[in-house]
């Protein structure tokens, strides 16, 4: 589940809103949170994971560039129809396009 956390809720609203929607890795920017100086109210959330996008920055091809320029100009080639009946605990991903079955 993706969710979008209230920074100014301050740490109880953070760790509830974690705590109701199962939050388990917060993806975030170094950045984001030296500016909006917020480093600390984030190191204090306690059992959620932290991904910075800046550690991602180099492991990102050329090629996944390519394909997130032909997704901005054509969001039609990243759409997956799931069945919104199928049975729990399938996951489904995308990778260049392609729907990936686990389960």
């Amino acid at each position: 589940m993706v969710a979008m956390l209230n920074y100014t809720s301050g740490l109880e609203g953070l760790r509830a809103a974690c705590t109701a929607a199962n939050v388990r890795t917060l993806i975030t920017s170094r950045t984001f949170l030296e500016k909006a100086k917020l480093q600390g109210l984030v190191d204090a959330l306690e059992g959620v994971k932290k991904f910075y996008l800046e550690d991602a920055r180099g492991n990102i091809r050329w090629q996944d560039k390519c394909m997130i320029m032909v997704r901005q100009w054509m969001p039609g080639v990243s759409l997956v129809h799931q069945d919104v009946n199928a049975p729990s605990g399938r996951f489904v991903y995308l990778r260049f396009g392609r729907a990936l079955r686990r389960g």
